[in-house]
């Protein structure tokens, strides 16, 4: 459903917005990709969340939790939805108003929508409209966003097409231009997270670790993620661009899932390229586990583990805590 989940997105110039288990189903660095929305109540990146407040139709493709996607601050559904499904028992309890339902192979069903929407509403680049401040724009100014001049840029770069300006420049990683958003240095793609400050000397920011990761991933990839700071480092800074797959937590949010989601993935495609993302206080939680992996002769699994000497979620989550810093051994040693 990958390419048709495309063809159908520069077909509308509609951008798109995954969850955190869906990232690696599209290229994310193909420019109407605007990354992760958000996930453990914690926002997601600027562009993505701008996108989503000032939509007025969401199309859902096998989405589980809509929440961010369809309601407003106060939790009652503010905008419409066109709900897809490989069948009818999938998300049966949804829970949220849809103006239509489409069931079948997701593929097969974006491509039929794509063929109605070419013979019933042929594409042309919209009019331009006049705000009273004398610019021009292509939506007509909402109540919702007239204040919000960023997203009434953002959309103008989509619908009228100048996001197909940045496809020479996608080449498995991300670029791009967006400066509508946020300020972005050239050739940086600004809906992905950025270094603002400088990093201690002999220390690595995460978001450079999950920028240089994302290359050397293979297609047949499985990223295994942990509950934790990384979880979010790897929702705002890894792009992924074949169809690796992500596995997560995100009912439960437990931690030491990674490795245990990691062995078992690797168990069932002994082939396939496993990479544990974990944070220093998930990896105690499960690192017996290991000697799974060791017993099992798998040959393909790598686990990095992000090391900050805090439980970070609950540091940062909570005033006053107390037994959050941690002290773990040299795990490269």
């Amino acid at each position: 459903a990958s390419e048709a989940i495309i063809q159908l997105a520069e077909y509308l110039n509609a951008p798109i917005v995954t969850q955190l288990d869906a990232q690696g189903i599209v290229n994310e660095s193909h420019p109407l990709v605007v990354g992760v929305l958000g996930i453990f109540g914690n926002p997601g990146l600027e562009a993505a969340r701008t996108i989503v407040e000032t939509s007025d139709l969401a199309i859902c493709i096998g989405v589980s939790e809509a929440m961010e996607l369809l309601a407003g601050h106060d939790g009652l559904q503010r905008r419409q939805m066109i709900q897809v499904e490989p069948d009818e028992m999938a998300h049966a309890g949804f829970g949220w108003q849809a103006e239509a339902k489409l069931f079948g192979p997701v593929g097969t069903v974006l491509r039929e929508l794509k063929k109605k929407l070419e013979s019933s509403h042929p594409k042309t680049v919209n009019g331009k409209f006049t705000f009273p401040d004398g610019t021009e724009h292509f939506t007509p100014q909402s109540l919702r966003d007239a204040h919000n001049a960023s997203a009434q840029q953002a959309w103008d770069f989509f619908l009228s097409g100048r996001w197909k300006e940045q496809m020479p420049k996608v080449v498995g990683t991300y670029f791009g231009s967006l400066p509508t958003l946020v300020s972005s240095e050239e050739g940086d793609a600004p809906w992905r997270f950025k270094i603002d400050h400088e990093e201690r000397p002999g220390f690595c920011h995460p978001m450079r670790v999950f920028n240089a990761l994302g290359p050397m991933l293979k297609d047949n990839a499985t990223i295994a993620l942990d509950t934790g700071d990384c979880t979010l480092w790897a929702s705002l800074a890894l792009c992924l661009t074949g169809h690796q797959r992500v596995l997560v937590d995100l009912a439960l949010g437990t931690m030491g899932y990674s490795i245990c989601a990691g062995i078992a993935a690797g168990v069932t495609d002994r082939d396939a390229q496993v990479v544990c993302i974990v944070g220093d206080g998930g990896i105690q939680m499960t690192i017996g586990e290991l000697i799974v992996a060791k017993q099992m002769k798998l040959k393909h699994f790598l686990v990095i583990v992000v090391n900050n000497g805090l439980l970070g979620r609950v540091h940062y989550g909570w005033e006053g805590v107390q037994g959050d810093a941690i002290d773990v051994p040299d795990f490269v040693a």
